[in-house]
């Protein structure tokens, strides 16, 4: 609000003493810095020295705390190269004081370096160079009115890595102390064995509307089960999932308890019981399947609807079914799906369809034709071992013989999940086909 009644040529004012501030804070920062570097140069050049005279007569095995010529006349022959090579360690340290230090002059930590380490400062130059720093350092802090103020850039980069250290520790010990090594139930994961012939009935339909109802006995007895039944833990909620979805009680038994670890899934059987006879869900039926039309959803078509159709509230054209088609099937439109959808609608005239057909066109399945009483059930390796074994059996005869004078016969095919059919959609197809009965019926 200040700002906005201040003058332009104010305002710029203030900006531009800002820049030169920080600039000027910039420099200063760069300046200690430098002073610093300049001071440790001093001595590290004569520890380097050193080290350079240490390593070659490294083959006279030379220990480290040992110096080169004790008589030497030469200061850096009487030194070790253990205490050289200290010169250039600096240490980490990760306790926190709980006070706050005093800041300490930057011409007091100067001084105190050079004292430090003053029995590498050999020469008469090497003095000369640290008092002139010194003196630099002095007649800034005077001019400048307080030396405190000069406390360098280098100790809170360091205060700030050490206090990074100190979490990541913390942190990763927190980590440490939540992980508990839980024990797994293995208990009753025998598999339990079933009749082929189960594979001739539908699976019981019992209370498809909710995810939580106690099994009748025929869903008890049947070796698969709807999987939006299936869950973890009995008091977790199960997700809802089309009725066609079924898991094996040889791969999770929804009766088991404690912790247990899921598998992935990896062997899925299409089947259908009557597999002579295949006839496709009518649009009908469709819509019978479909959730009411609630407002939150009548708001989302609508919203897909504008977004499809481009914007376009009259009505979608081609491109817009086309871009439909795309999205509800993960496969590119042809000419033909884009007449069928039409004629579906019973679309003529403009040759845009409005968005009640549009809705009328999700909610029957006119995009996703499927057969009635298929079925897509997750087996264990060993189910899916044994069935495979019977396809090889029977060849190209009937999977099962049918008992009595029944004549139909189940259409199943083995599928591999993690590997689609090579001429699949982007979608997949379910898994590549290990095997199949004869006869077997391909999904639409």
């Amino acid at each position: 609000g200040q700002l906005q009644s201040e003058k332009a040529e104010t305002i710029l004012w203030y900006i531009v003493s800002w820049l030169i501030i920080n600039s000027m804070r910039s420099e200063q920062v760069q300046w200690s810095m430098l002073c610093l570097q300049n001071i440790s140069n001093i001595y590290r050049k004569t520890a380097f020295e050193v080290l350079c005279r240490a390593g070659s007569h490294r083959t006279d095995e030379v220990r480290m705390d040992s110096v080169s010529d004790p008589a030497s006349e030469d200061p850096i022959d009487r030194m070790s190269p253990k205490e050289a090579l200290s010169v250039f360690e600096e240490a980490i340290d990760f306790t926190l004081d709980s006070t706050v230090p005093d800041p300490l002059p930057f011409e007091a930590k100067l001084r105190s370096l050079l004292t430090e380490h003053e029995s590498f400062i050999t020469s008469a130059a090497g003095h000369a160079v640290g008092q002139e720093i010194l003196s630099e350092v002095g007649r800034y802090s005077v001019v400048d009115g307080s030396a405190n103020k000069l406390e360098t850039e280098q100790e809170r980069e360091q205060e700030q890595e050490q206090e990074k250290e100190v979490k990541a520790r913390r942190d990763q010990q927190v980590e440490i102390e939540k992980f508990v090594e839980r024990e797994y139930s293995r208990n009753n994961e025998e598999p339990t064995p079933w009749p082929l012939s189960a594979l001739l009935e539908e699976p019981p339909h019992g209370d498809s509307s909710t995810t939580d109802h106690e099994e009748s006995l025929d869903e008890r007895d049947f070796p698969f089960y709807r999987l939006h039944h299936f869950k973890l833990f009995r008091h977790h909620d199960s997700l809802k999932m089309p009725p066609q979805l079924l898991c094996s009680r040889n791969y999770f038994n929804d009766k088991w308890s404690g912790l247990r670890r899921i598998k992935n899934v990896i062997m899925i059987m299409e089947w259908a019981p009557n597999g002579s006879v295949m006839k496709m869900i009518t649009p009908e039926e469709h819509e019978e399947a479909a959730p009411p039309l609630t407002a939150k959803r009548n708001d989302a078509i609508r919203k897909s609807f504008l977004l499809l159709s481009s914007g376009y509230s009259e009505g979608m054209n081609q491109d817009g079914l086309a871009s439909t088609i795309r999205e509800v099937t993960d496969n590119p439109a042809t000419s033909g799906q884009i007449s069928d959808a039409f004629t579906a609608v019973n679309m003529k005239g403009n040759g845009l369809i409005d968005l009640k057909a549009f809705t009328t066109l999700l909610r029957t399945g006119h995009f996703l034709p499927m057969h009635k009483h298929r079925y897509y059930v997750a087996l264990s390796l060993v189910e899916a071992e044994t069935l495979l074994r019977v396809l090889h059996i029977r060849d190209d005869k009937p999977f099962l013989q049918s008992p009595g004078e029944r004549i139909d016969c189940p259409d199943i095919a083995l599928r591999y999940s993690p590997l689609p059919t090579h001429t699949a959609s982007v979608l997949g197809d379910g898994g590549v086909a290990f095997g199949a009965s004869s006869g077997w019926h391909a999904p639409p």
